[in-house]
């Protein structure tokens, strides 16, 4: 469905957003995550965010809403108001928890632009995988036709060789037996 250039870089984990259909993150061995939104781009990422430079191992989502906070840290729980006003700045953002290679894990908030839902994303994101299957299925029969030509094309070749090859044959041979009268 979607092809890139190859990277130069490993890919170690990729994860889709859970509000945008267009929107997966996809961690990579340098140290980068890169952000790709189907929407705005196809053939690229729209940014490469540095996390560090040990190689990334993991992605995970994390959706924080006020419900979760409320049913988790309410005013009757032991908790600070520190801890609880901690929790009403994170209501309805988006975390991305990044693990790397010697056991650091990092946080990303991912951007609003990144978490919001856009109007019609679902059916653009659709109609964007129906195109590339429809492009796929095209070109898959567009190679096996000139693959098929190729092959005819060789054939006939074959045959005009071998045609030329008997016909080098006979006035060959005409020639020898030309010769044989003479003598």
């Amino acid at each position: 469905m979607l092809q890139t250039k190859s990277f130069s870089r490993r890919l170690s984990d990729a994860e889709w957003s859970p509000t945008r259909p267009g929107v997966f993150f996809i961690a990579k061995s340098d140290g980068t995550v890169d952000i790709w939104d189907l929407l705005d781009r196809t053939h690229a990422p729209i940014l490469t965010q540095s996390i560090g430079v040990h190689k990334l191992t993991h992605l995970n989502y994390k959706i924080h809403s006020r419900k979760e906070n409320k049913k988790n840290y309410s005013k009757k729980s032991t908790h600070s108001r520190e801890i609880e006003k901690y929790f009403i700045i994170l209501a309805n953002h988006q975390l991305l928890a990044i693990g790397d290679s010697i056991g650091t894990l990092h946080i990303m908030e991912v951007p609003w632009a990144l978490r919001r839902n856009v109007p019609s994303e679902y059916e653009g994101v659709k109609a964007y995988f129906e195109r590339e299957t429809e492009r796929r299925d095209y070109c898959k029969q567009r190679w096996d036709f000139r693959e098929e030509e190729k092959r005819e094309l060789e054939r006939q070749a074959a045959l005009k060789a071998g045609v030329k090859h008997i016909w080098f044959i006979i006035v060959s041979l005409c020639w020898y037996i030309e010769i044989l009268i003479w003598f």
